[in-house]
């Protein structure tokens, strides 16, 4: 997902991967891109749960969460399932993980269905605090 990403946004942006094995829930990512700086936490899932069940995380933290939660603005993550990516900010983020799918297309800020993030509308996203 990492490569993924890094491949779409190029240039147009600086991230740092971060795997912190001391501090708890720190995202997956930094970046900064257009005088903006976040965070990134980025999840991935094989497939959607049948019968429009709840697509549980189970690799997504309670610390992750909160992290997020209380950073506030510029902290995003960023779901890829199946071929299906979707955007949530931090306040709708501490919902993935208790919605079925068709919940989590509502209440995403972005999402792009059947196909790989577009880099333009995913510099707008993660520039418009």
């Amino acid at each position: 997902m990492w490569a993924t990403l890094r491949r779409i946004m190029g240039k147009r942006w600086h991230a740092t991967r971060h795997e912190d094995r001391i501090a708890r829930g720190i995202p997956d990512l930094s970046f900064g891109i257009l005088n903006v700086q976040g965070w990134i936490e980025l999840k991935c899932m094989p497939s959607w749960p049948k019968e429009n069940g709840i697509l549980r995380i189970p690799h997504y933290t309670p610390d992750q969460r909160l992290w997020m939660y209380l950073r506030g603005k510029g902290c995003w993550l960023l779901l890829k399932v199946e071929k299906d990516w979707l955007i949530f900010n931090h306040i709708e983020a501490q919902e993935v993980g208790k919605l079925t799918k068709e919940q989590l297309f509502k209440c995403c800020v972005w999402k792009w269905e059947g196909t790989l993030p577009n880099a333009a509308e995913l510099t707008h996203i993660l520039t418009r605090l």
